[in-house]
């Protein structure tokens, strides 16, 4: 490529990132738990998973001290963010924004193989965050949110050899080590995707062959690589702590243990019920409708991302039980609008483009207040109750840091541990909270830390009478409410 043509070719790129970065800030910036707009409140598994990133970074030594049953590299992601921002959310907030600009950048890359032109691909791309952001099944940036990148990537690199009419050895280098970093990428995130990943690796591979054993060879080697490089780090610092053996333990075993997999929960009889449960079935329509549209309009490669989305959906539902585990499917939504933009005859001005992208992100802002209950008690000063909580919180964690380094348990129950986000407070012990599915092995290891008197704090949920009295025996008092005419969420035991 000449050099003037390079220059202008990068000078445009940079546009497109620039643009994909203030949409994706904006629109994070009012729908995102994470962002300045927002105070702490009753979020879900991001505080457990935050919680989690904060005690890897203050010492504590991952499915040995604390647990969860995720993937270290969704932990190493808090924990970053905590280093940016160590009494709030912000800094995961901008790991977040950082991780849909690129996500988006894919999926414009993607647009880019079927469209012409830069300003459609574009569009599509933008018009992809309602998608993404699903009011009916995405109410918090998640593990899956962190996922969507290696998916994205993995769906770009795969259609990227289809669509190639001979793959250059340069190519299959490449897709093997994308394929094989996001392999790697979500199996040390949450493996459930791992397993989705496989298919669009074997249609990879598929197109690759066709150029000999020796580029598949090559191709097959990178994929390993690529799976290596993302995993090996990790196994080499859990070796060396001496935890390998607890993270085989906690991240294989008990995660299956806990999700369901040995309880016959994966019957097509439950399988079905989930599917047309109505907020999972919203989840899932985006990317139906999608793969549809373009095997109905498009000429190319009609049946590839519909064979691609069934798939994806077959191995959500082996234990799609929450709803936004269904997210994961919204990147097959690119597939209907590149199949409408194919049949869009005008030309698109910078004006248009500029007027649809603001239009996509009001409609994604405007749909998340509409909907959600949340988005506004998440934000403290707007509702007389959420002040109440929130209130609450901040005097909890006067409370922790009157101990130094105080060390934390949820008993029975599955906690909020925004409670520890304004202070120090860290895991006591590895089952510092009670994870969905615990089995009475896990119960048991919970109840001995409590007996032993571990935690400087012990929080139990209103109801709890048995466990409250229990706790006054083994020597905690009960710190009052905060606040008279505020019952609250959960009561807290001081050792004494």
């Amino acid at each position: 490529m000449p050099a003037r043509n390079q220059h202008r070719f990068l000078l445009t790129e940079a546009r497109v990132w620039c643009a994909l970065a203030v949409v994706v800030t904006a629109v994070l910036l009012f729908i995102s738990p994470d962002s300045y707009l927002c105070d702490i409140y009753n979020r879900g598994d991001s505080g457990i998973f935050y919680m989690s990133g904060k005690a890897w970074m203050n010492g504590l030594v991952p499915y040995d001290d604390f647990a969860d049953g995720k993937g270290p590299l969704l932990w190493l992601i808090y924990g970053i963010g905590y280093q940016l921002s160590p009494r709030s959310y912000a800094g995961v907030f901008w790991l977040g924004c950082l991780n849909y600009v690129v996500t988006l950048y894919l999926v414009y890359s993607l647009a880019r193989l079927f469209l012409r032109g830069r300003r459609w691909p574009l569009l599509v791309a933008v018009l992809m965050l309602p998608a993404y952001f699903n009011v009916f099944v995405h109410h918090e940036i998640r593990a899956e949110d962190f996922e969507q990148l290696p998916v994205a990537a993995s769906l770009l690199v795969t259609f990227a050899l289809l669509m190639s009419d001979r793959v250059t050895r340069r190519q299959s280098v490449w897709a093997g080590l994308t394929l094989g970093a996001g392999l790697g990428a979500t199996l040390m995130i949450k493996y459930n995707v791992t397993l989705m990943l496989i298919l669009p690796a074997v249609i990879a591979a598929r197109a690759v062959v066709k150029e000999g054993r020796r580029v598949l060879a090559e191709f097959s080697v990178c994929i390993i690589a690529g799976v290596l490089a993302l995993t090996v780090p990790f196994i080499i610092y859990f070796w060396n702590v001496g935890c390998l053996d607890d993270f085989v333990r906690e991240y294989g075993f008990n995660t299956i243990n806990t999700t369901g997999f040995d309880d016959g929960l994966v019957s097509p009889k439950i399988m079905l019920f989930r599917l047309v449960d109505f907020y999972n079935l919203m989840g899932v329509l985006p990317g139906a409708v999608g793969v549809l549209l373009w095997a109905w309009l498009s000429h190319r490669l009609r049946w590839v991302p519909a064979m691609c989305f069934a798939w994806f959906l077959a191995c959500t539902l082996l234990n799609g039980m929450w709803r936004y585990y269904y997210t994961i499917l919204a990147v097959f939504a690119v597939f209907g609008f590149m199949a409408l933009a194919q049949h869009c005859r005008i030309s698109l001005s910078r004006l248009a483009l500029a007027g649809l992208a603001g239009f996509a992100a009001v409609v994604c802002v405007g749909m998340r207040m509409l909907t959600y209950e949340d988005f506004v008690a998440s934000r403290s000063m707007m509702t007389q109750h959420n002040a109440k909580v929130t209130f609450e919180r901040y005097e909890y964690a006067k409370v922790f840091d009157s101990v130094r380094n105080p060390k934390v348990i949820y008993w029975h129950c599955l906690g909020n541990p925004e409670l520890s986000v304004r202070s120090h407070g860290l895991p006591a012990c590895r089952r510092w909270f009670q994870q969905f599915g615990c089995s009475p092995r896990m119960a048991a290891e919970q109840d001995s830390a409590v007996y032993s008197r571990v935690s400087d704090f012990v929080m139990v949920k209103v109801g709890q009478s048995d466990d409250m009295q229990r706790l006054r025996q083994l020597g905690y008092r009960r710190v009052p409410f905060p606040t008279t005419d505020y019952a609250g969420v959960m009561v807290i035991f001081a050792k004494e």
